[in-house]
């Protein structure tokens, strides 16, 4: 086994020759198959596997062909394979486990048998390598299939790596740094959900990624809401998880806030998909103030989102805002009245804010959540209807028909002259 993060130099040989001895090429007649690398994939796997899920039907729906490479096997989906859906001893990130994937890999990641066994594969046929990240594992297992397949490399970046309150001058947050940079420089195209990452990866790693990075939004799927669809319970929704530098605490004071002026009809707070231990330390701090009720994850936050009064969001809190909850968008297509937490300067508030009465913004301070709050409780249902389309409307460049077409063109505009 090479103790190395490049793989060794016999996997630098070219593909193998195709069909009667001709070399396998991209032609403009035929495109090549696009091959994704993502630790995550499914409703099982959390937010990164759904939206990864959504890309691959929306891409093979455009006529791409689509094939798979992960660590959960959802099973056989319309117009792409999963071509490997082995689980990984390594499946739950510890720092133990990064150790070791910088010791076989040379790259500090968890996962590491996954990125192994992805790495000592090579595809012959036409294909481009799209590898997904988070997590880095997944741009690792990726850039290696690349390197020993010979083939192009697209590298997709949901959060930038490192995140903006991560310590880069942190002996392991440099060894990751070095490890992105390969990538970097390795791949033909790059993606990234906000414009604002693309910024912030550029000054971060001192590169001009501006010509060769796209912006590609995750997917929202265009749900159907019937004319029925409207709030049935008196209580605040938040559907997700947090973490990193993104909190509930501000949101639930100002939400203690909001009932202590409003005794006589206190808002409930609904948390779905949110870890237990995040509900239990709220329920500590707020349950006097707030009635909490704890659901489990789902993959239609659409029927969440309906039932609700409103609908909250809550953004990472970082001075240097690159973040776009992809449950944001799904609040705005969905939900009767969405607040959303988030700091001056984000993207959330480029794209959404000040537009709609039922679309509410506040910063990340109790008092702030508080205002917002008090302004969305008093909009009544026939504005909430009047908006929602225009809300939906909006959204036409998150919907899957023009996300996939949008990539494909890229992608394949871009290899076409590799």
């Amino acid at each position: 086994m090479t103790s190395t993060f490049e793989p060794s130099a016999r996997d630098n040989t070219p593909p193998e020759s195709g069909p009667n001895g001709v070399p396998q090429q991209y032609t403009n007649r035929t495109r090549p198959a696009l091959v994704i690398v993502s630790k995550e994939y499914g409703t099982s796997s959390g937010p990164e596997g759904i939206c990864c899920e959504r890309l691959a039907n929306a891409l093979s729906q455009n006529g791409a062909r689509v094939l798979v490479f992960t660590v959960r096997s959802p099973g056989q989906r319309p117009g792409h394979i999963i071509l490997d859906g082995m689980g990984s001893v390594a499946n739950r990130p510890t720092r133990v486990q990064t150790v070791i994937g910088q010791l076989v890999l040379g790259a500090p990641v968890s996962h590491w048998d996954w990125v192994l066994r992805v790495g000592s594969r090579r595809i012959t046929r036409p294909a481009v390598i799209y590898a997904r990240g988070n997590p880095l594992a997944s741009l690792v297992a990726g850039y290696r299939l690349a390197v020993r397949s010979g083939l192009p490399l697209v590298a997709h970046f949901s959060d930038p790596i490192p995140s903006p309150w991560e310590d880069c001058s942190s002996g392991l947050t440099a060894r990751r740094i070095a490890t992105v940079r390969k990538i970097l420089d390795r791949s033909t195209l790059l993606t990234f959900t906000t414009p604002e990452a693309v910024t912030y990866m550029s000054q971060l790693y001192a590169l001009d990624l501006a010509e060769k990075a796209v912006v590609v939004h995750n997917i929202v799927p265009d749900w159907p809401l019937s004319a029925e669809d409207g709030p049935e319970t008196h209580e605040i929704t938040y559907v997700g998880n947090f973490g990193g530098n993104r909190s509930p605490f501000e949101l639930v004071a100002g939400l203690s806030l909001f009932n202590g002026r409003h005794p006589e009809a206190p808002l409930e707070l609904s948390f779905v998909g949110t870890d237990c231990s995040w509900v239990q330390r709220v329920r500590d701090r707020y349950g006097d103030f707030v009635p909490i009720h704890s659901f489990p994850r789902t993959d239609k936050p659409c029927a969440c989102y309906t039932r609700a009064l409103i609908s909250a969001v809550v953004d990472a809190g970082d001075c240097t805002p690159v973040f776009l909850a992809t449950k944001t968008a799904e609040a705005v297509h969905s939900a009767s009245r969405v607040l959303v937490v988030s700091p001056l300067g984000s993207p959330a508030r480029r794209l959404f804010a000040e537009r709609w009465q039922t679309v509410q913004f506040a910063e990340n301070a109790p008092e702030a959540v508080l205002a917002s709050l008090e302004r969305l409780s008093l909009i009544p249902l026939s504005i909430v209807r009047a908006e929602l389309p225009d809300r939906q409307a909006h959204l036409a460049p998150f919907r899957g028909t023009r996300v996939a077409g949008q990539l494909l063109d890229q992608i394949y505009s871009r290899i076409s002259t590799v």
